[in-house]
């Protein structure tokens, strides 16, 4: 069977959001301990194979322009982080932890965007899908011209 590396690196997106959801959970140093090896774990994926997906997705030819998108949005996010951190929270988690004065919201959110990052990677598997039957067709069609 063949495993495709959208598939893997949307499976362990999905699971690093799930495990974060169980790190409000974690109040002691062994499952905060435990949560960090699992969380590095399943998170390793998406930074390794996300080079790969894009080249996958978008093609050889559109490959540089896409990294180029892909650098933009993270530098545009970053930008609107930093904005929204409260700079007096030494931990840097922001406005949340000072708003509850408790880390619980902050993971909350973290693990909603992970998860929603990962159903938002999973409609790259249809765009993967289209491309591999437009390979296809044009394959096809190039061995059905006479030379």
């Amino acid at each position: 069977p063949h495993l495709s590396a959208l598939r893997v690196h949307n499976t362990f997106l999905f699971i690093a959001g799930i495990v974060t959801v169980l790190a409000a959970y974690a109040n002691n140093f062994i499952t905060l301990a435990l949560y960090a090896g699992v969380f590095g774990f399943v998170i390793a994926p998406h930074a390794s194979l996300l080079l790969s997906v894009i080249c996958d997705c978008a093609g050889l030819d559109r490959y540089i322009t896409a990294i180029s998108v892909l650098l933009l949005v993270r530098g545009v996010s970053k930008s609107i982080g930093v904005f929204a951190t409260d700079h007096h929270v030494i931990s840097k988690i922001g406005y949340f932890v000072s708003y509850r004065n408790s880390y619980n919201l902050a993971f909350m959110l973290s693990d909603a965007m992970i998860i929603i990052s990962a159903f938002l990677h999973m409609c790259l598997s249809r765009v993967q899908l289209e491309r591999l039957q437009e390979k296809k067709v044009v394959e096809k069609e190039m061995e059905n011209i006479d030379v």
